[in-house]
């Protein structure tokens, strides 16, 4: 995935130091947009589901990652509860996660 630089780019300047929650946030655009809020500043925590590569990416770039399924009854809560335990709040909720019949390539 290519990344953007938001380093001094007075755009992305109010996102140093916010926790961003995205759901789906590891593939597809979750992953990209959970990058782009690291590379701003921004201490992410993104919840997936599946993702191989694409994971230990995300990782790397030191995000907190959930594996969890949204569609199981209290999992929302769990997210929340594991992002409050782990930076004692939420600033942004990009709610980014969906599901797909089947994955083919476009």
């Amino acid at each position: 995935m290519e990344r953007i630089n938001c380093k001094g780019d007075s755009m992305f300047d109010d996102l140093q130091g916010k926790v961003v929650v995205v759901t789906g946030g590891v593939t597809g655009i979750g992953g990209a947009a959970s990058l782009a809020f690291a590379e701003a500043g921004a201490k992410v925590f993104a919840q997936y589901l599946g993702g191989g590569p694409e994971l230990a990416a995300i990782e790397k770039a030191g995000i907190a990652t959930l594996k969890l399924d949204l569609t199981a009854e209290g999992a929302p809560e769990k997210l929340m509860a594991a992002v409050r335990e782990r930076y004692g709040r939420i600033d942004v909720l990009v709610n980014n996660a969906g599901s797909l019949v089947a994955r083919i390539p476009v």
